[in-house]
């Protein structure tokens, strides 16, 4: 496993986490459950696509939103 410096723990914010994991180590699986696994990359596209969704939908950046649904991988990229 690659490893590289995310900086400071304070400038963490999960989404720009994902994103740079997303650039560095995209190929590497990221998210798996019995049926499906998910790399850094395409979980940063499919939260991009419900970040973009959101946006159209009139939600801003701090809004609170709620996410129904059983438990998944998609769930988790929504938390």
């Amino acid at each position: 496993m690659r490893k590289y410096d995310l900086g400071p723990r304070e400038n963490r914010v999960v989404g720009k986490v994902l994103a740079d994991q997303a650039k560095h180590i995209g190929d590497q699986v990221w998210l798996m459950s019995d049926d499906r696994k998910l790399t850094f990359a395409e979980s940063n596209d499919i939260v991009n696509r419900y970040a973009h969704g959101l946006r159209a939908a009139g939600v801003k950046q701090g809004d609170p939103v709620t996410v129904l649904g059983d438990p998944s991988i998609d769930s988790v990229l929504l938390a």
